[in-house]
C-alpha cells in the first residue's frame, strides 16, 4: 500500500544544487564588482589630493580591496539571494517545488548555507587578514607628508603647509639613516614664506639649498595642543613634524626688508597617516590590549609623559626638603662631574617660574663642582652667590621625554683648587651663571618608567593625597593618560562588536535577499532587490553608527549597533513565516 502524501518533507536535490550554483555565481560576480568600486572610491580621493603617486595608487587600491570585503560580502549575499530566488519565483519553480512537498525552509537552505559560509569567511578575514591589510594601507598612506611635498615640487607647484608656503626648483631624496626620520628631502632653490591666519605674508626666506626632515607620524597629545596652536588636527589625530633647515639664507625678519639671515631652522606640521589603532589588531590582540593597553603607542606615550612629570615633581620635592632641612643635594653633570648644592632657604618664585634659593644668614648659596682628572685626582670649583634658582624642565615631546635641572646663579663668586688640600684661586665674579643640565642622584625616572599605567595613576593619587589637593602640574598628563585608557578600551569594545555584527550580517542579508525575492516575486527584479537593499543599508549604517557611539560614549552605543541586525533578523523571520503560511 503506497505511503500517504505528506507535504513539506520532500527535497529535490537537483533544485537545491541549481539554486546553490546560481547563488555562488552571483556572489562571486557581485563581490568582485563591489570590491572594485569601493576600493577605487577609497583610493581616488587620496590620489586626487596628490597624496599618492601612480605606483602607490595601484598598491593602495590592491591593499584596499581586502578590507572592502567587510562591506562587499554582506551586500553581495543580499544581491545574490535576490537575483537567484527572484528568477525561480517568477518562473514558478519555487511554487511547483512547494506543491511537490518541499517546505520553505528547504528552499531557503542554499541561502542559509551560503550565509553561514559567508559569515565564517568574513569572521576569519576580520580576525586575521583585514587588520594586516589595514596596517599595510596605513604604512603606504603614512608617507603622505614627504610624498605630497616632493610631488608638488616636481610639478612646479608651491606647497601649502599649515602657516607656510614652500617652493623649490628641484627636490632629491637622499637615504635616511637617522632613527625616527621617515624621509629626507633635499631642496635646491628653496623658498619659504610664513603666512598669518588671513593668508598674508609675514616673512620670507630663500636659500640655494634646504633640508627637510620628515619625522614618523605621531598622535597629537594634550601637551602638544597646550604648547602650540599650529598643529593641524585634534587630540588623538596623527601629525607629521617637518623640520626645515637652511645654512646660508637671505630674507627678512618680518620687516619686509631684504637681508642676510644665515642659518635658519623652523618646524612645520602636516596631517600624518598611520597611527596605532585597535583596527590594526586581531581579536586576540584586542583582547590582550583591553587587559593591558600599555604597549599601544598612544598609551605608552601618555604613560611615559606622566612618569617624567611625576619624576620631576619627586626630584623637586626631595631637593626642597633636603635644602630646607639644612642638608646638601648631590647632582651629576653630563661629563661625569659631581655637584654639591647647599642653600639656606628655597621658595617657588612664580615670576621666573623657578625655585628661588637664598643663603642662610650671612652664608651664601654654595655650589661645589668636582671634576675627575687623570688618575685619582679631581679638581674642585666653588661657586658662591647671594641667591640663585633651580629651573626644572621637561624636554622633548610626550613621545620622547627628557628631564633636566638648570642651576642659575646671580653675582657668582668663583674659586678653583686642584684637590681637597689645595689653596683656592679666586676666579672673579660673574653677574649670571648657569650650570647644567644636571640630574640628581637616585634619579626616580627608571622607577616610574617601569610602572604600568594603573600603578602610575595610583602613585599620582598617593602624591595628591600627600600634596593636600590635586597637583596642577600633574593634572594634564594624568587626565591625558586616563582619557586615552578609556578611549582605547571603548575603541576595542566597539571594534569587537562591530566585527561580530558585520560577520553575522552576511547570513542575515543572504536570507533577507532570498525572502525579499519570494515576497516580491511578481515585481521587477530591481524592486525585489531594493526591498532587501534598503534594510541592508540601514543595517550597515546602524552598525557603523553604533560603533562610533561606543567609541565616544561606551556601552551605551551597543543597543544601536545591534539594533539593526536584530530588527532585520526579526523582520526576515516574520516575513518567512507569513510566506510559509500563505504557500502551505
Amino acid at each position: 500500500m503506497p505511503a500517504p502524501y505528506r507535504p513539506g518533507v520532500r527535497v529535490s536535490w537537483t533544485l537545491i544544487g541549481h539554486i546553490t550554483f546560481e547563488l555562488w555565481r552571483y556572489v562571486v560576480l557581485t563581490t568582485a564588482v563591489l570590491v572594485l568600486v569601493t576600493a577605487f572610491g577609497a583610493t581616488v580621493q587620496n590620489y586626487a589630493k596628490g597624496l599618492l603617486s601612480a605606483v602607490d595608487t595601484l598598491k593602495f587600491m590592491g591593499l584596499a580591496a581586502v578590507p572592502m570585503l567587510t562591506y562587499a560580502i554582506p551586500f553581495a549575499g543580499a544581491l545574490a539571494g535576490t537575483l537567484a530566488y527572484h528568477r525561480l519565483a517568477q518562473e514558478r519553480e519555487l511554487m511547483a517545488a512547494q506543491a511537490g512537498g518541499m517546505s520553505l525552509a528547504a528552499l531557503l537552505a542554499p541561502a542559509i548555507v551560503t550565509g553561514v559560509v559567508l559569515t565564517a569567511t568574513l569572521g576569519l578575514l576580520n580576525e586575521q587578514v583585514i587588520p594586516r591589510f589595514l596596517q599595510k594601507m596605513s604604512e603606504v598612506a603614512s608617507g603622505q607628508a614627504a610624498g605630497l611635498i616632493s610631488r608638488a615640487i616636481e610639478r612646479g607647484e608651491a606647497v601649502q603647509v599649515e602657516g607656510f608656503l614652500l617652493y623649490a626648483d628641484q627636490v632629491f631624496t637622499p637615504e635616511v639613516s637617522e632613527p625616527g626620520i621617515q624621509a629626507h628631502l633635499l631642496l635646491l632653490g628653496a623658498h619659504l614664506i610664513k603666512l598669518d591666519p588671513e593668508g598674508n605674508m609675514v616673512s620670507w626666506g630663500a636659500a640655494e639649498r634646504a633640508d627637510l626632515l620628515v619625522k614618523e607620524p605621531r598622535e597629537i597629545t594634550e601637551d602638544d595642543l597646550m604648547r602650540s596652536n599650529e598643529l593641524p588636527g585634534t587630540l588623538g589625530s596623527s601629525v607629521s613634524e617637518v623640520t626645515y633647515i637652511v645654512k646660508d639664507a637671505v630674507g627678512d625678519t618680518g620687516r619686509l626688508a631684504d637681508g642676510k639671515v644665515g642659518a635658519f631652522q623652523d618646524k612645520l606640521f602636516m596631517p600624518g597617516g598611520g597611527g596605532d589603532s585597535p583596527k590594526f589588531l586581531t581579536w586576540g590582540e584586542m583582547r590582550q590590549a583591553y587587559k593591558d593597553p600599555d604597549p599601544l603607542g598612544p598609551i605608552d606615550a601618555a604613560r611615559r609623559d606622566l612618569a617624567f612629570h611625576l619624576a620631576l615633581r619627586t626630584v623637586i620635592e626631595r631637593t626642597v626638603r633636603q635644602l630646607r632641612a639644612g642638608g646638601a643635594v648631590q647632582m651629576r653633570g653630563s661629563q661625569g662631574e659631581t655637584y654639591v648644592l647647599r642653600a639656606g632657604g628655597i621658595q617657588w618664585d612664580d615670576t621666573i617660574k623657578a625655585w628661588r634659593m637664598t643663603g642662610r644668614g650671612i652664608d651664601p648659596v654654595v655650589i661645589e663642582r668636582y671634576t675627575p682628572e687623570d688618575g685619582a685626582a679631581r679638581s674642585i670649583d666653588r661657586f658662591e652667590m647671594p641667591s640663585g634658582s633651580i629651573e626644572a624642565n621637561l624636554t622633548g615631546t610626550p613621545m620622547n621625554r627628557g628631564m633636566e635641572l638648570l642651576l642659575n646663579g646671580e653675582n657668582v663668586r668663583t674659586a678653583v683648587s686642584q684637590g681637597p688640600g689645595s689653596d683656592p684661586r679666586v676666579g672673579g665674579v660673574r653677574e649670571t651663571m648657569t650650570i647644567g643640565p644636571v640630574v640628581v642622584d637616585n634619579d626616580p625616572v627608571p622607577e616610574f618608567l617601569a610602572m604600568s599605567s594603573p600603578e602610575l595613576l595610583a602613585a599620582v593619587a598617593v602624591h595628591n593625597e600627600n600634596w593636600g589637593s590635586e597637583d596642577l602640574f600633574l593634572a594634564p598628563p594624568t587626565r591625558d593618560l586616563r582619557n586615552r585608557l578609556e578611549k582605547v578600551r571603548k575603541q576595542i569594545l566597539g571594534k569587537h562588536h562591530e566585527r561580530i555584527a558585520y560577520s553575522l550580517s552576511a547570513i542575515i542579508l543572504a536570507i533577507a535577499g532570498a525572502v525579499a525575492a519570494i515576497r516580491f516575486q511578481e515585481a521587477p527584479p530591481l524592486t525585489a532587490y531594493m526591498a532587501a537593499f534598503l534594510p541592508a543599508l540601514g543595517l550597515i549604517v546602524a552598525i557603523s553608527t553604533g560603533q562610533q557611539m561606543v567609541d565616544d560614549y561606551g556601552p551605551i552605543g551597543l543597543p544601536i549597533l545591534w539594533g539593526g541586525p536584530i530588527v532585520l533578523a526579526g523582520l526576515v523571520v516574520w516575513v518567512s513565516l507569513h510566506i510559509g503560511r500563505r504557500k502551505g
